[in-house]
């Protein structure tokens, strides 16, 4: 699964009541097993390079349209507003990050 087998380098950790959401300064964010097991990759993907991580969008990725979760370039770096945050509420789960001054909000109504 993308994401497994990467360094998690965790930023944000939320619970959904049953297992943990997690969210990666390298542009993953993962269910993991309140044991610490993998469950389940919930968003993000490789870079062109197939590594984990996006300083900037790659192959004309458009934030601005709708993605499937496993399709986003969730960019990470050096950023004003730290590593990314996420939040659950209302069944969605909410990512938050970005690079310098291009820092995004994610709403993922259907990856939990």
């Amino acid at each position: 699964p993308h994401g497994q087998g990467q360094p998690p380098l965790l930023s944000d950790l939320e619970n959904d009541g049953t297992n943990l959401i997690a969210s990666s300064t390298l542009s993953f964010i993962w269910k993991i097993g309140t044991d610490g097991s993998y469950v389940s990759t919930l968003a993000g993907t490789l870079n062109e390079r197939g590594e984990a991580g996006f300083i900037d969008f790659e192959g004309g990725f458009d934030p601005t349209k709708s993605h499937p979760a496993s399709m986003w370039q969730l960019e990470t770096g050096t950023s004003t507003i730290g590593a990314p945050w996420i939040a659950l509420s209302g069944g969605s789960l909410y990512w938050s990050g970005g690079v310098g001054t291009s820092e995004f909000v994610v709403k993922f109504a259907s990856c939990q």
